[in-house]
């Protein structure tokens, strides 16, 4: 019967999602290429050279590897990150000048108790068939009382030496508050406080459930995405203790497991979405052009 009530519910959530998108979409795919087999947990990307190629990882139970893929999808190199195992990583964000971060911070389950972040240098990456990284563990400083699943966190960008991790929402079907954990690069600790809660709107599930950030430094803005949307947050908004973002930046024509996102400048941006059986979707990148 609980599984029956599931099925119901899910069947309900696309529906209303369906007409939602139907009425406000506003993004055009430029390109679409499916990714190779290798990629079909794709959980986060970024470009080093302004979108002339990618780096992109899988999720949580694959090996410790950094993929480059060009536009057509195509693997052109394979990285061995050999003293990391794979937890779960979930994003991977860069400072655009010395170093590559990986999330390893996933909590799908609401069964890991172990987070970390690897800093690696970009000059091994872009040089190197297996490198090492620097291991920071990480705890947090929890809000009270523990919601379920609030340490799963899935997107996170880096904005002026600092790395911002935003909480996936498990704690209700049609609202969400994503807390954002800062940790200070500059600074030697591996405790994140909580910096603030952005406040999403009422909106069904995997609407407004954030899997991927980037941060584009032309706009100075923060990009989160969800299996429907990208928001917008000024990086200026990031000083304030409580973030409400009143309306969606961009809307899709579909729903997809949308996993992350990389600003390529222009209201552009690349997106990877993971293999997904119960929507018969593979792992996808598009190129999307956001239409204001």
């Amino acid at each position: 019967m609980a599984l029956k009530h599931s099925n119901l519910y899910f069947a309900l959530f696309l529906f209303l999602s369906f007409l939602q998108i139907l009425n406000s979409q506003n993004i055009t795919c430029i390109q679409t290429e499916i990714l190779p087999n290798a990629l079909d947990e794709t959980s986060g990307i970024i470009s080093l050279n302004q979108g002339l190629s990618f780096w992109t990882i899988n999720d949580g139970g694959n090996d410790p590897i950094l993929f480059e893929i060009n536009s057509k999808s195509e693997i052109l190199r394979r990285v061995v990150l050999k003293n990391a195992s794979n937890i779960d990583w979930e994003d991977l964000t860069t400072d655009f000048e010395q170093y590559v971060y990986i999330a390893d911070c996933g909590n799908n389950t609401n069964r890991s108790d172990k987070h970390a972040i690897y800093q690696i240098l970009i000059s091994d990456l872009i040089t190197k068939d297996s490198i090492s990284g620097k291991h920071i563990e990480i705890t947090f400083d929890p809000l009270k009382p523990l919601k379920k699943r609030h340490l799963d966190i899935e997107a996170m960008c880096w904005v002026d030496h600092k790395l911002y991790l935003f909480t996936k929402n498990w704690s209700s079907w049609i609202k969400n508050k994503s807390i954002v954990y800062c940790y200070d690069t500059q600074i030697d600790s591996g405790h994140l406080n909580v910096h603030s809660r952005i406040n999403l709107g009422w909106r069904f599930f995997a609407e407004q459930q954030i899997t991927g950030a980037c941060y584009d430094n032309e706009s100075e803005h923060i990009f989160l995405i969800s299996a429907t949307s990208i928001y917008e947050l000024p990086k200026i908004q990031l000083n304030k203790e409580k973030i409400k973002i009143k309306k969606r930046y961009g809307t899709f024509s579909f729903l997809s497991q949308k996993e992350a996102i990389c600003s390529i400048g222009q209201d552009r941006f690349v997106i990877t979405q993971e293999k997904n059986k119960q929507l018969r979707q593979k792992a996808t990148i598009f190129e999307v052009l956001v239409n204001q």
